[in-house]
């Protein structure tokens, strides 16, 4: 039998009139649509099926994180758990396993082997103000960042559930690029391609391990805050700075980590800087114009904001203080790992004084119960829904650390910042904030009523 085509025209006001007629020139419609039907035999039907099935595939992923920061997997989770939606299997090992259960997610959870990153820090480890307590800084910082990937490290390969993966298992492995390159140990082990990913910009040895260009002229170590246009003292200094990152980082943390993963993996493990030069993609959550352009090969990849969700319901309490505050609200944050309560008394009483004399109302993210000489414009919370309250019509400001998380909310919801930045990428992240014209920098050891707290906020 002849395959015929077909094409009917229906107006939605005259159904009934589909047989082939045509709509005359004058006749209303508002929509037209057509059919296609087919006087098809039985071989030209069973085509047409086969032709229309959507082929589908899903893989097996396994997502390594073994880093205790919370604020790092909250990164992740979010692209996680959708890949686990979409079909794939996917198999995470992290500190943080899922509240509820989600299709094709599997957890290997590592909780309870390390103390989680959650309020640890306080503030007077990062308060420097000789050249000689900078050094002592950046020393300091490179051996909790070493040494907290090394620990994570042991966690993870003391897993009896990580030590039966085996070759074979899986299609893909997402590996966090950050503080320790020990998933390189399971990449090798499970012969399966792989992908990096960092919660933040890039680390000085990550730059090395993948042979990145990383001129100090215009791309600074991110742990100074020069922003993007240094001068040629501030360029000198990232010089030694990153260099003293990267050869920190080779002695005290591959060197070592590729000797404990011997005993896990085998003597025949290569050094893992080999092993990561196969890293096939790399997904940064940077923004360029936000963190300025960098010379990226295109398997780096910027992925800024790629956490971001629907905006949840907030708590009562907490929804209550912001519907009533008319006049606007500051929210106060210093993220995840410093403990607020920590801030010396003059820095405290400095605030206080300067939200005192705001018409504006504060909620101020504070470990304890209670905050003593607390204006009453100030509520006091142990935890706040950072991204879903920047989202609040009435959230007019919010002073931050500058964390890249904090800071990316806060711009995806139009809010302007002042960034109290103490450690790591935050005062990269300070600066840019600053030269695009989002916030302002105050610097933490300056902080007293003298000083123009106010006039910043």
């Amino acid at each position: 039998m002849n395959n015929r085509l077909y094409f009917t025209r229906i107006n939605w006001r005259s159904l009934l009139r589909f047989a082939g007629k045509e709509r005359t020139r004058n006749e209303p419609h508002v929509l037209t649509l057509y059919i296609c039907t087919y006087k098809m035999s039985k071989l030209t039907i069973f085509g047409f099926l086969l032709l229309s099935c959507q082929i589908v595939s899903s893989f097996k992923i396994l997502g390594v994180f073994p880093h205790p920061g919370s604020s790092h997997f909250a990164v992740f989770r979010p692209l996680l758990v959708n890949l686990a939606k979409k079909g794939h299997e996917m198999t995470v090992i992290s500190h943080f396993p899922l509240d509820t259960t989600v299709k094709n997610y599997k957890d290997i959870s590592l909780r309870g082997s390390l103390p989680i990153w959650k309020s640890i820090f306080t503030f007077d480890k990062f308060v420097y103000f000789t050249p000689t307590e900078k050094i002592v800084k950046h020393w300091s910082s490179a051996k909790i960042l070493t040494n907290m990937g090394y620990y994570a490290c042991i966690a993870m390969m003391e897993s009896q559930q990580v030590q039966d993966l085996n070759p074979g298992e899986f299609d893909l492995i997402l590996v966090e690029d950050f503080n320790s390159d020990c998933g390189m140990g399971l990449v090798y082990k499970l012969k399966a391609p792989f992908i990096g990913l960092t919660s933040n910009v890039l680390m000085p040895w990550s730059s090395d391990n993948l042979d990145l260009i990383s001129n100090p002229s215009y791309i600074q170590a991110h742990f100074l805050g020069y922003g993007t246009r240094p001068n040629m003292l501030q360029s000198t200094e990232s010089l030694v700075i990153n260099t003293f990152y990267k050869w920190y980082f080779y002695l005290f943390s591959q060197i070592p980590e590729h000797k404990l993963l011997k005993k896990y993996i085998g003597e025949d493990l290569p050094p893992l800087e080999t092993i990561v030069r196969n890293m096939s993609i790399l997904l940064i959550n940077t923004y360029f114009p936000f963190n300025g352009a960098k010379p990226y090969p295109p398997n780096v990849i910027e992925v800024g904001g790629i956490y971001h969700e629907e905006v949840k319901e907030i708590p009562k309490d907490i929804k209550s203080f912001l519907d009533e505050s008319e006049d606007g609200v500051i929210l106060f944050s210093m993220g995840s790992m410093l403990n607020a309560t920590s801030m010396s008394q003059d820095n405290i009483n400095a605030f206080q004084y300067a939200f005192s004399k705001l018409k504006q109302k504060v909620l101020w993210k504070w470990e304890d119960d209670v905050m003593p000489g607390a204006p009453e414009n100030v509520k006091i919370v142990k935890w706040i829904p950072q991204y879903d309250a920047l989202h609040h019509k009435n959230v007019v400001g919010f002073v931050t650390h500058a964390g890249m998380l904090g800071i990316s909310e806060a711009v995806r919801a139009g809010v302007p910042v002042l960034t109290i930045p103490m450690y790591g990428d935050q005062f990269n992240n300070a600066a840019a904030a600053e030269e695009n014209g989002i916030g302002f920098y105050l610097d933490y050891k300056t902080i007293t009523r003298a000083t123009d707290a106010r006039k910043r906020i």
